[in-house]
């Protein structure tokens, strides 16, 4: 069947099968990841600490001793965005040149 957007063929990728599977396999369609972010300056200068304690073996978060979770995966606020990249934007690129849609968000 040849698809049409705006009266263009629509081009598909020359993904096999097989490699769309491969990827199919290894994923979920929804990941949820937390950060607990930093400090700030004002923060800072009010004498604040972070109340959010990241349970990395649950894969949770905990505020005033209730815990939420499980997350796909937990981050504090030592974390650095490239290894946030690293660990969970940089296997989308992959995915999203095989054919599939991928959204990531913060």
């Amino acid at each position: 069947m040849n698809e049409t957007v705006y009266g263009k063929p629509l081009k598909m990728f020359d993904v096999t099968m097989s490699a769309r599977k491969k990827v199919s396999e290894t994923t979920s369609n929804l990941r949820v990841a937390v950060r607990v972010r930093p400090i700030n300056a004002t923060e800072r200068g009010e004498k604040c600490t972070n109340i959010v304690k990241v349970e990395r073996e649950k894969m949770a978060i905990s505020l005033n001793k209730k815990s939420f979770g499980p997350f796909y995966r937990v981050y504090d606020s030592h974390t650095t965005q490239t290894e946030i990249y690293d660990d969970l934007v940089s296997s989308q690129i992959k995915k999203v040149i095989a054919g599939f849609n991928c959204t990531v968000f913060a």
